[in-house]
């Protein structure tokens, strides 16, 4: 492998590979090794093979360099939140789930402003890991009050949609796939909303 890029894919093979096997201080090696490549997200490579070890604290550790407090990257915050929930620290997961749920959520609110599929994906994402960890943690009513929290927003959701695709209706130059699309998300969301 000549390219920097094939290098550290490479690597990330290797460790991956060791991973497999079991030895996971040779595939920390080998991820070490591929962030000289690749930069920091291999990070969260690392961090899972600490926690196969039961180092959850140089877990932790991988993550708050790779994600630290006040990053906006949303996946990463999203992966964060699980790796916390995963290593029993529930308060820190939904804390972090929940400030990324409140940024969807204040627009969602708004009625008027159109979601995308990726931000409503987003919602549903954090606030199933919000009931998971509450129920995780053995807080019951916590979850199920979530629960009643996304079918509301469910609701919402899809009235919004489909007065969407009233209005496009409404266009004298409207668009029939724009149409069948918001009609197609309403109808998703709300046939499916126990699997969001």
């Amino acid at each position: 492998y000549n390219s920097f890029h094939g290098q550290c894919e490479y690597f990330i093979r290797q460790g991956k590979t060791c991973s497999i096997k079991g030895d996971h201080k040779t595939a920390i090696k080998f991820y070490k090794e591929a962030m000289n490549y690749g930069g920091k997200s291999v990070l969260e490579y690392i961090a899972d093979e600490y926690v196969a070890m039961g180092d959850y604290s140089a877990g932790l550790q991988c993550w708050n360099e790779l994600c630290p407090d006040g990053d906006n990257d949303i996946s990463l915050l999203y992966n964060k939140g699980k790796f916390l929930k995963r290593i029993g620290k529930y308060d820190d997961s939904i804390k972090i789930h929940k400030k990324q749920l409140n940024k969807v959520e204040s627009k969602i609110d708004l009625h008027k402003e159109y979601l995308t599929y990726n931000e409503i994906g987003w919602y549903f994402n954090f606030i199933n890991e919000i009931i998971d960890s509450y129920s995780s943690w053995g807080k019951y009513d916590l979850a199920n009050n979530y629960r009643k929290v996304k079918k509301q927003k469910i609701d919402v959701i899809v009235n919004n949609l489909l007065q969407r695709a009233e209005m496009e209706l409404e266009k004298e130059d409207s668009n029939f796939f724009t149409v069948k699309g918001f009609y197609r998300d309403a109808l998703n969301l709300d046939s499916n909303n126990d699997n969001l």
